[in-house]
């Protein structure tokens, strides 16, 4: 059994609207998580499965409307992951997994142009997938 904390950054991304009207919305999502991982394949080269929660803090910002407002809402997410890592040298080596989150809130991004509804731009799905190609720092 192992704890791990981790951190990611994802950037913005242009979302279209559904009113012709308008134009788009950027998302972007900067999270933390804590894991606890069973490893049943220790060494050099670990396998193993993570399960924790993710928290931070997602991004709207609005464009091509009379207001274009911005605004952050919470992330909070529970998450699983499959992951294989390689022992390099010492505590440094490369890890790779595959991974879901399932958000506990599903906050709507909303654009509106006074003159008509530009509606939901964007919301996210019920499950998010993730791919993780990186290096690891263990202490």
């Amino acid at each position: 059994m192992r704890v791990e904390v981790y951190g990611s950054y994802f950037p913005p991304q242009a979302q279209n609207s559904p009113s012709p009207i308008v134009d788009y919305q950027k998302i972007s999502l900067v999270a933390g998580g804590a894991v606890a991982c069973y490893l049943p394949l220790r060494g050099p080269i670990e396998l193993g499965a993570c399960s924790g929660v993710e928290v931070g803090s997602m991004h709207g910002q609005g464009f091509g409307v009379l207001n274009p407002g911005g605004s952050d809402v919470p992330w909070v997410a529970g998450v699983a992951t499959a992951r294989a890592s390689w022992t390099i040298v010492g505590g440094f080596g490369i890890a790779l997994g595959v991974g879901v989150g399932v958000p506990f809130v599903r906050t709507q991004f909303v654009l509106d142009d006074y003159s008509s509804s530009a509606g939901t731009v964007f919301q996210p799905s019920p499950v998010v997938f993730r791919a993780l190609l990186g290096p690891e720092l263990r202490f």
